[in-house]
């Protein structure tokens, strides 16, 4: 009896710290496991969001990156559905997490633009978003890593990449748009001298806005004006596929470029990406190989430049314990679900 006691209150002075942290989740868990990773979180007067975080217990003093995620429109109707669509939630599991390199894992944060605009994320939001995105790295300052700061977005998300990068391009390390519906002006190209930026389109697109014969346009004027051309990076589609090789079907099929992005450019059998052509800032082909990919290329970017594996492949220090302890939570975790279950609770 003593011992039954002993257990329960371990577990009640435990689940403070349970639920904070999310448990390893791999990709072939499928997207609901992936999906309840993400956190819900707010700012008064502003943008809800969901977030994910790599931290597992309050003694990783680890710096990580963060990566923000922008949808495209029509996909942000009630909250949470910004990761409804798309394998957004993929960007959680453990495989793409540990590609960051020197760092282990990323937060991931997708806000949800909940204006009125049926196309969603107009210039106007920068403010807000910007606000947004500052109020979230002050309250995980202790885990945050400043100069890995990354941006990807797609349709109208990716248009709001560029809207960012205009205002702030001295802000973010990296940036992906995907079937962007606007293209940067030139001073926003001249400005982005120091960002590493990954270009998808495709050359069929149903929005001929979001055409590769504009996106090659404004690579070329990038790789003319950066200082870090092995940054750059330009996938164009011949048509778009599914990761299972079907087409989408209905009007926007082409558009679906992201997609590559969400699977790290592979498709469900392995193989990279169907119908792409990737080159980097110095006009060569980009082969992939050893399961390389999206988030290989971009957990080496840095604002201090890119990272190298050789020289930065040292772990950063943590508390000795907090591998032992975020272990134990997540096994109590379980436990006191299955508790919930057997109790009729959840």
């Amino acid at each position: 009896m003593k011992k039954a006691i002993a257990l329960t209150l371990s577990l009640l002075i435990l689940f403070p710290i349970l639920t904070v942290f999310a448990a390893a989740i791999p990709l072939s868990a499928g997207t609901e496991q992936l999906k309840a990773q993400f956190i819900d979180g707010s700012i008064p007067n502003g943008n809800d969001y969901v977030y994910y975080s790599p931290v597992r217990s309050s003694y990783d003093t680890r710096k990580y990156p963060l990566l923000i995620w922008l949808h495209g429109g029509g996909s942000y109707p009630t909250p949470r559905s910004q990761i409804r669509n798309y394998d957004t939630c993929n960007l959680a599991c453990d495989e793409y997490q540990a590609m960051f390199t020197n760092a282990g894992g990323c937060f991931i944060l997708a806000p949800r633009d909940n204006g009125l605009v049926a196309t969603s994320w107009e210039v106007n939001d920068v403010p807000t978003l910007k606000a947004l995105i500052d109020a979230f790295i002050r309250e995980h300052q202790a885990n945050i890593d400043t100069n890995r700061l990354y941006l990807v977005g797609f349709s109208t998300g990716a248009s709001m990449v560029w809207n960012m990068l205009s205002e702030y391009p001295n802000f973010f390390a990296a940036a992906a748009p995907a079937s962007a519906l606007i293209q940067p002006t030139d001073a926003t190209i001249n400005a982005m001298k120091n960002v590493s930026i990954w270009i998808f389109s495709s050359d069929v697109d149903s929005y001929p806005s979001a055409r590769s014969i504009n996106t090659k346009g404004v690579f070329n004027k990038l790789r003319s004006a950066t200082n870090r051309p092995d940054g750059l990076r330009l996938t164009t589609f011949s048509e778009v596929v599914l990761p299972d090789g079907s087409k989408k079907g209905g009007f926007d099929e082409e558009h679906y470029t992201w997609l590559a992005i969400t699977h790290n450019l592979r498709m469900n059998n392995g193989n990279v990406y169907a119908y792409t052509t990737t080159v980097d800032g110095t006009g060569t082909p980009v082969s992939f190989s050893n399961g390389s990919g999206f988030f290989d290329w971009l957990s080496h970017q840095s604002k201090n430049g890119i990272i190298d594996d050789e020289i930065n492949d040292e772990e950063p220090l943590v508390n000795p314990f907090a591998t032992v302890i975020a272990l134990a939570q997540n096994i109590l975790g379980r436990l006191l679900d299955l508790l919930k279950k057997f109790l009729g609770l959840a």
